[in-house]
């Protein structure tokens, strides 16, 4: 997505440009967390192991897409009992939010969890991330809970999104007058345990392949490649 942004505001060629995505600490962001910590935060929330909890995490709601994660939840929670959702993160202004669940009568089915250190907590606490940002070059928690064994609900609009192979993993939804909807039918459909279940290893899978070593590896080796071409052209080139 930053790649076609930057050939279209700037004329570069695409071979010009190479892609490393994000990469993700798959020792601290891992399923293993999910039946101690986040099984913690899962009670204090009042939450149950049969509850079906959409987690979202990041700072700065309103590009973030927390007020479309709450609209979404609205239409289905009626329709999908076990449904709960999880908000984490810092925002000035989240009594707006919280207002917002309260005026949807969701406010007894959303923990606010405020600002966290615990992230790979928190996900594990989830089962299924919901991040409809409206803008990121790549999100770091999409990665980061498919290392954590969740499948992924995102916007075309998060680079991220990109490494998500097909539907086994996740859902991504058009960023447009649409999201609410889409975003609506995505979270049913991932209301089903079974899906969830069955999209925990694959996530896992899918993670292992974007280990923070090898983007670092990749890093180097690109600086080293562009580093030797450099040192074999004439200063005219230069």
């Amino acid at each position: 997505m930053v790649r076609r942004d930057v050939m279209r505001r700037y004329d570069v060629p695409q071979d010009a440009i190479e892609v490393i995505y994000n990469g993700v600490d798959l020792e601290r962001f891992s399923p293993c967390h999910r039946s101690g910590p986040g099984a913690r935060i899962r009670r204090e929330a009042g939450f149950t192991p049969e509850h079906v909890v959409f987690v979202f995490l990041g700072t700065g709601f309103e590009r973030k897409g927390v007020d479309l994660v709450l609209a979404a939840f609205s239409k289905i929670s009626e329709a999908v009992p076990q449904a709960r959702v999880f908000i984490a993160g810092r925002d000035s202004k989240i009594a707006r939010y919280q207002q917002q669940a309260r005026d949807a009568g969701i406010s007894d089915k959303v923990a606010f969890l405020g600002e966290r250190l615990d992230a790979e907590a928190c996900l594990a606490a989830g089962d299924v991330l919901v991040l409809p940002t409206r803008y990121d070059p790549f999100a770091n928690v999409t990665v980061e809970a498919l290392a954590s064994g969740l499948p992924v609900i995102t916007s075309d609009t998060n680079g991220g999104h990109e490494i998500l192979p097909d539907e086994t993993v996740g859902t991504v939804v058009p960023m447009g007058e649409e999201i609410i909807p889409e975003l609506a039918r995505a979270m049913r459909e991932w209301s089903d345990p079974t899906r969830i279940e069955a999209a925990r290893k694959v996530a896992r899978l899918v993670a292992e392949k974007h280990g923070i070593e090898s983007k670092l590896d990749a890093a180097i080796q690109l600086i080293e490649d562009v580093a030797s071409e450099r040192r074999y052209e004439t200063p005219s080139q230069i």
